[in-house]
């Protein structure tokens, strides 16, 4: 897992995220926002969101490779508030997902992936810590 701690700037996450998306070329396939699930069960929470990430083409890869793997596309990346009340964000790098499924194909892929994950996560929080 890892982790970066980002500005305190909630408003700005999506923007930040679309903007990172966008210069690494990858894509929104999801994005759940667990304070607005919270609020039509009528609990207010902290910040709790997750990106769901991935590409068609990467994901006719995984499917090529492994068809079982595909439960684990589209590829996520969670934002929260920690216990100190920091904006934090966590991810898995494709390598750490894909691992699991011992196939050299999604290694090879992951090869591939996990500079890419690294880079998108890196962008996200130079937008948010701008």
């Amino acid at each position: 897992m890892h982790t970066l701690t980002l500005n305190d700037n909630e408003g700005y996450l999506d923007a930040a995220m679309q903007a990172a998306l966008d210069k690494r070329n990858l894509k929104l396939v999801n994005r759940i926002d667990g304070q607005e699930k919270a609020a039509m069960i009528g609990v207010q929470a902290a910040c709790e969101r997750i990106y769901e990430i991935f590409r068609p083409d990467y994901a006719v890869r995984v499917w090529s490779a492994c068809p079982a793997a595909g439960i684990d596309v589209p590829l996520r990346l969670h934002v929260f508030r920690n216990a100190a009340g920091e904006l934090q964000l966590n991810y898995r790098l494709p390598g750490e997902i894909f691992s699991a499924w011992q196939n050299d194909l999604l290694n090879d892929l992951a090869d591939e992936l996990d500079p890419l994950f690294q880079a998108l996560a890196a962008d996200f929080a130079a937008f948010m810590n701008d």
